[in-house]
């Protein structure tokens, strides 16, 4: 998702065209943003559901129904009048009563639940650096400086050992496959 929201207007000015580039890249990159934080989302409802409360994420969306609802109508609002809104509101909102619910039920596994956040503030982190740098090289040299500084820290902070075996066990696999 990095390198999707980061070299978005060079891969559709490559692959289109500079005007469609020129006004498309906002948009894909709030749809890449907007995945990469409800896909990171996952991970916690995933997680309040481990600890036997799905009742949490089949509510949740109920409770979201009238905030969404009211974003809508202040967005058509704001598009009426041509004030900009990037529609990350409602995607932000469920990432972060995901976030609150999964701590406040995730019991006695806070050990998990910091490694989780550490690894979801450098992904967050690694996506949104490179989007305040407006030369294509500059970002390159973040977007590569960010790969090679998340795989180390990914992997001493937020894999238990357990988790470094099976998954150098499972690269031999599919190296040797």
């Amino acid at each position: 998702m990095t390198s999707m929201a980061t070299f978005v207007q060079e891969g559709l000015r490559w692959w289109l065209d500079p005007d469609f580039a020129r006004f498309s890249t906002p948009v894909l990159q709030i749809l890449a943003i907007g995945v990469f934080i409800s896909s990171l989302a996952q991970v916690f409802a995933t997680l309040i559901q481990r600890v036997g409360r799905p009742d949490v994420t089949v509510a949740l969306p109920l409770v979201e129904l009238p905030i969404y609802s009211a974003d809508a109508v202040v967005g058509g609002a704001a598009l009426r009048h041509r004030r900009r809104r990037d529609g990350l509101d409602g995607v932000f909102v469920d990432a972060v009563l995901l976030f609150w619910f999964s701590r406040r039920f995730g019991g006695g596994n806070g050990i998990l639940f910091s490694r989780l956040t550490v690894g979801i503030m450098i992904a967050l982190g690694a996506l949104l650096i490179p989007l305040t740098i407006a030369e294509i090289a500059s970002q390159a040299a973040v977007v590569a400086m960010v790969l090679v500084v998340f795989a180390p820290v990914g992997w001493l902070v937020v894999l238990n050992g357990n988790e470094r075996t099976s998954s150098k066990r499972r690269l031999r696999l599919a190296i040797t496959s």
